[in-house]
């Protein structure tokens, strides 16, 4: 189980570390990353006009 934990942490942290690298050297590619991922989540999170 601590193993799992140990890898959880260091996957996230290092996937921190390259996103504020990325966003110091081209803020530009991490804006548009931003909005794509806002506006999936944002597809994921409305509910469906469909179903009502």
């Amino acid at each position: 189980m601590s193993k799992i934990l140990v890898g959880v942490f260091v996957v996230v942290f290092v996937g921190a570390l390259a996103y504020e690298i990325i966003n110091r050297t081209k803020p530009e590619l991490t804006e548009k990353f931003e909005e794509k991922f806002s506006e999936g989540l944002d597809s994921i999170l409305r509910p469906s006009e469909g179903k009502a």
